[in-house]
């Protein structure tokens, strides 16, 4: 399992080696010219004593030091990357052992067929639906009570009711269902938001929450009322096919979580979820399946592109 406290000595390690003589004592006859007087209280314990056994006791402690870039602890470990307060881990998340999370924030494969790479975009509904209830399970068991879990999804895919589903699954897994948010990346651009209110370009955020709801902080309630309305992410810049913009993830880190909770996404992908958590203040854990969006994410997160 990787959580913060566990993964401490990994992120911030030092090696150091601790070496001493180790001497054993003998009464001699013909003592070594330098003696060595032992006092035990006991009559005749008076004696001169040298040496017989000389040796080295060497302890070795290792554990990598990190580099930094920037300011900024960054850390490789096979499948796992950390840097400042970001864990990315390369790896299927319902084979994964992870750290409780406070609050979950993602956007799921949608099934239309986009090239991911390693994973199939291009499962029958019944299939994808089987996955949605697997992955769904697991964010219940890793959500803390009193977490949210806000997952981005179009209306619907296909000529299936995509969002209508993932709730009655979610609610299934055992969350309770809070609201909806649309976001609507075409108003951004210049068209009319009263136009696309049905048009397949609006994508809904689903709020969900474990056990008891705690409410949205007042200065960010006005987020809550609202259609937002602000464009989508660049794939060319971010290396991603199907990226979100930061800003999600940033005001819902603002509404539903406070500096320093750990924020998990599932399906990291462009590393937007984690590039929220760094300008945030959160702990952030992502998890992506295919190494080269890894990668596009750990230089997302060094080289600041956000």
């Amino acid at each position: 399992m990787i959580s913060f406290d566990e993964s401490f000595s990994e992120k911030f390690g030092i090696s150091f080696r601790v070496s001493g003589f180790l001497i054993s004592y003998q009464e001699k006859v013909n003592p070594f010219t330098s003696k060595i007087k032992w006092s035990t209280g006991v009559p005749d314990a008076d004696k001169t004593s040298a040496p017989d056994f000389l040796g080295v006791v060497d302890f070795a402690f290792s554990i990598k030091i990190p580099k930094a870039s920037r300011g900024i602890i960054i850390m490789e470990n096979k499948n796992i990357f950390f840097i400042s307060d970001i864990i990315l881990r390369k790896g299927d998340f319902l084979k994964l052992s992870l750290s409780k999370a406070d609050l979950i924030v993602t956007s799921p494969p949608y099934n239309i067929g986009i090239d991911y790479g390693i994973y199939d975009d291009r499962k029958t509904y019944k299939e994808y639906l089987d996955f949605s209830k697997a992955w769904l399970a697991k964010c219940f068991e890793i959500l803390m009570a009193g977490g949210r879990i806000c997952v981005n999804v179009p209306i619907d895919i296909q000529g299936h009711s995509l969002s209508a589903d993932l709730t009655i699954l979610a609610k299934r897994a055992g969350f309770k269902y809070k609201g909806t948010i649309i976001w609507n990346p075409s108003a951004a651009l210049g068209a009319s938001k009263h136009s696309m209110v049905f048009s397949r370009n609006i994508e809904l955020i689903l709020i969900f929450y474990k056990d008891g709801w705690k409410p949205v902080k007042a200065e960010f309630k006005e987020w809550v009322n609202e259609i937002w309305q602000f464009s989508g992410e660049s794939k060319k810049r971010v290396g991603h096919p199907a990226p979100f913009p930061v800003e999600i993830p940033r005001r819902l880190m603002k509404m539903f979580s406070d500096p320093h909770d750990i924020v998990l996404d599932p399906f990291s992908g462009s590393g937007s979820t984690m590039v929220a958590c760094m300008l945030c203040g959160r702990k952030g854990i992502g998890v992506e399946i295919d190494e080269k969006y890894v990668k596009a994410s750990i230089d997302r997160l060094k080289n600041k592109k956000w």
